[in-house]
């Protein structure tokens, strides 16, 4: 069966873009953690192909079976003092739950939303509008978010701006 057979990493690449933008934040001093809904026996090969070892540090790497909670978010950031806070911290993704847990942790949260397609099911049961790509791909854009301190942008190459 096709789930039986291992993943070909080979032809996996960076969003475009993706590498400058994260190059550019770490140069100018962010702090950057990944938080990623993903298999985590398969996660660690995708992560050496892709070399994030590059951009994220093992301690700031947490990888999930399921939806990302707001506890995820403290975890992976290590912004634990309900006190102390750095300045902004940011949740970058394409839908709800790379962002709205994150924002309930206070005012210095803030969302940057990158629409961008999914076959995931999850969309197509929430009622997220259809991509026209059309079938076998059968991507689904997830629902735009509506909330103040959520700024969608169109490319990751602007979120280096949009952060500074």
């Amino acid at each position: 069966e096709i789930g039986d057979m291992p993943f070909d990493y080979g032809k996996l690449r960076w969003l475009a873009g993706a590498e400058d933008a994260l190059t550019t934040l770490a140069g100018r001093g962010h702090t950057l953690c990944l938080l990623t809904s993903y298999d985590d026996t398969v996660f660690p090969d995708k992560a050496d192909h892709l070399q994030v070892s590059r951009f994220f540090t093992p301690d700031r790497i947490r990888v999930l079976p399921g939806k990302k909670t707001a506890q995820d978010f403290t975890l992976v950031s290590g912004d634990t003092d309900p006190v102390v806070h750095p300045a902004r911290c940011y949740a970058i993704g394409n839908g709800e739950s790379d962002i709205l847990p994150a924002l309930t942790l206070g005012h210095h949260w803030h969302g940057v939303c990158i629409p961008h397609g999914s076959t995931s099911k999850y969309l197509e049961d929430k009622g997220a509008q259809d991509s026209p790509v059309p079938p076998p791909l059968n991507y689904f854009m997830p629902p735009v978010i509506e909330h103040p301190r959520v700024t969608t942008i169109r490319r990751i190459s602007e979120v280096a701006d949009l952060i500074g």
